[in-house]
């Protein structure tokens, strides 16, 4: 399987229970791992049969700015779902998470997977 991945995209949007996070923007840090057989893209050494990191990172930014996600499962759920959905892939792990949102930590998060790895 190859897999294809961006590392720590920053997105503020409006996520989480408490109504502090209801209230104000907060960063979002999202790491995605889409994996699938990119031979194609390979041989043929053009991205049109394979995944655009740039076209990922805006359907992300879209979906997460859009979202108003209570959850981070929920946000990253929808994230899997969405990318698996629209790049016909077998399988995505999409990890989200908030920095410095609980005390005495760097982050707390989540990662989600979804579909299976050949």
């Amino acid at each position: 399987m190859d897999i294809v991945f961006i590392r720590d995209l920053r997105i503020n949007t409006i996520v989480g229970v408490h109504a502090q996070e209801r209230d104000t923007p907060q960063t979002i840090r999202v790491d995605v791992e889409l994996g699938g057989d990119f031979s194609a893209v390979c041989d043929a050494d053009c991205l049109e049969h394979g995944v655009d990191y740039q076209h990922v990172s805006e359907l992300l930014t879209e979906w997460i700015t859009g979202g108003k996600f209570a959850t981070l499962e929920a946000l990253a759920a929808h994230c899997a779902d969405g990318l698996r959905s629209r790049y016909d892939l077998p399988w995505a792990r999409v990890t989200a998470s908030k920095p410095e949102a609980v005390a005495g930590c760097a982050a707390v998060g989540v990662r989600i997977e979804r579909g299976h790895r050949e």
